[in-house]
């Protein structure tokens, strides 16, 4: 079985799933289901990225939710809470099939987990962009430099692919861009 770190324990890439929440309430939610079931028996992931913004003149650094309106959780006993989950203010539905919830893939959670592995908000990566190429020098990007699609230079942001529950999504990610060659 694989598993990746995430927030400094080991969780398998097995039995992730998705809830469907209120636009805004995601936090509150992910606090919720901590709360009322515990970490033993859920471990909801609220990924979130920072993100540089320019207003008035000024430069500053912003949180964001990377899903807004998706809580990811784990846990191996979906029956065993699944209509509990429900009661939680906030939680519209669990994404499921016609009948039964659906697991996310394990192939779609590895990158998700290995860019918020040390925390669930993603931070800025240092990169360099050399005769039109990206090159990602250190953080949450290092080493997926085939997932980026494109690069705003101005607002120091990348496009990044991903593929979640079968759909392939582009979310902006930040970047500190060095060396423009």
């Amino acid at each position: 079985m694989e598993s990746e770190s995430y927030a400094n324990k080991e969780v398998s890439l097995n039995n992730w799933y998705v809830l469907f929440v209120m636009t805004g309430q995601e936090d509150s939610v992910r606090k919720r289901l901590e709360y009322s079931f515990g970490l033993e028996t859920i471990k909801p992931l609220l990924p979130r990225r920072m993100l540089i913004e320019r207003k008035g003149g000024k430069v500053y650094e912003r949180v964001h939710t990377l899903f807004p309106g998706y809580v990811f959780i784990h846990t191996p006993v979906i029956d065993d809470v699944y209509f509990n989950i429900k009661r939680i203010p906030g939680v519209i539905k669990l994404l499921k099939d016609d009948t039964y919830p659906i697991s996310v893939a394990p192939n779609e959670m590895q990158p998700l987990l290995a860019l918020t592995k040390a925390c669930e908000i993603i931070g800025l990566s240092t990169c360099s962009l050399i005769d039109g190429r990206i090159i990602v020098l250190k953080g949450p990007l290092k080493g997926y430099e085939g997932i980026i699609v494109s690069v705003d230079k101005r607002k120091g942001r990348a496009k990044v692919r991903m593929n979640i529950m079968g759909y392939e999504r582009l979310v902006d990610l930040g970047l500190n861009i060095i060396g423009l060659v």
